[in-house]
């Protein structure tokens, strides 16, 4: 009655109290689009340790957020050095307002400020502050969608 696969079996079957469910629960967003985004680019899931699947042979850990911390900025976690040397690209998607970064590993750690496992930024993308500049800036540099006007 309630083993994994009876629960998914109801959950399709109920597909407003599964669209409530994913709603409301953060983690569950983050495990779909970790699996959305190598669909979306034609690329492989794997969950592999360190990394969470290959586009074109290449390594990305896909970190999701769409919370904004009441100090005003956003922030991933478990990607500082436990990630070192295990990836090709971090993509990080801001589900808040809609945007997607792939910044190269080694841009990552160089220009990357780390409060102990998390990494933070701007909400707003310094628009109306001046929180977490440096990592916003590094966010901006990779942004890959939307695309920026050249």
């Amino acid at each position: 009655m309630f083993n994994p696969n009876d629960i998914i079996q109801r959950a399709l079957a109920e597909p407003r109290a599964l669209a409530e469910a994913i709603s409301a629960d953060n983690k569950l967003q983050g495990l779909l689009v970790e699996r959305q985004f190598f669909t979306m680019l034609d690329g492989e899931f794997t969950n592999s340790n360190g990394y969470d699947g290959l586009i074109n042979g290449k390594k990305y850990e896909v970190k999701y957020t769409n919370y904004r911390m009441s100090q005003g900025y956003l922030r991933i976690g478990s990607c500082n050095e436990n990630k070192r040397g295990l990836f090709n690209y971090m993509a990080i998607i801001d589900g808040l307002n809609d945007m997607v970064f792939s910044i190269p590993h080694d841009e990552w750690y160089s220009r990357g400020h780390f409060v102990e496992k998390e990494f933070h930024w701007s909400s707003t993308y310094n628009k109306s502050d001046n929180q977490k500049r440096s990592n916003t800036r590094l966010l901006l540099d990779y942004q890959k969608y939307p695309k920026q006007a050249a």
